[in-house]
């Protein structure tokens, strides 16, 4: 008999801590939805599990059969922002604070640049 602990992390912690990383960054316009977002919210809602708009994660395994997690980002950035650099800057601090929080350390993070917004200026005057 094993005296191991054995802890499960749920997609939805790697989603939550992965949200929280993203809202930290001011050139993100919002995560972009795809129409399979909305097929998949429906399935999820009904087996009461929660489900982050643009963002998923997959279970896979390399050609060694090394198990890994893989996180789809679907972002609209603000036009003007250095479009690699964020996207860099977003794959490295997932993969840091996943590794701190969580101890996971074989992860790949995808983020998909699905379009560009304008900032609004605001013409109040003070």
């Amino acid at each position: 008999m094993s005296d191991q602990l054995q802890i499960e992390i749920t997609d939805a912690v790697i989603l939550d801590v992965t949200a929280r990383v993203l809202s930290s960054f001011d050139e993100i316009h919002s995560m972009s939805k795809r129409f399979f977002d909305g097929v998949v919210d429906g399935l999820s809602q009904k087996f009461g599990q929660k489900r982050w708009l643009g963002m998923n994660v997959k279970h896979k395994k390399d050609n060694h059969g090394e198990a890994f997690i893989e996180i789809n980002l679907y972002v609209r950035l603000y036009y003007g922002c250095h479009l690699l650099e964020v996207a860099k800057q977003i794959q490295q601090q997932i993969r840091q604070d996943l590794r701190n929080m969580l101890d996971l350390y074989r992860v790949r993070v995808d983020v998909h640049i699905d379009g560009l917004e304008r900032k609004e200026v605001s013409n109040e005057l003070s």
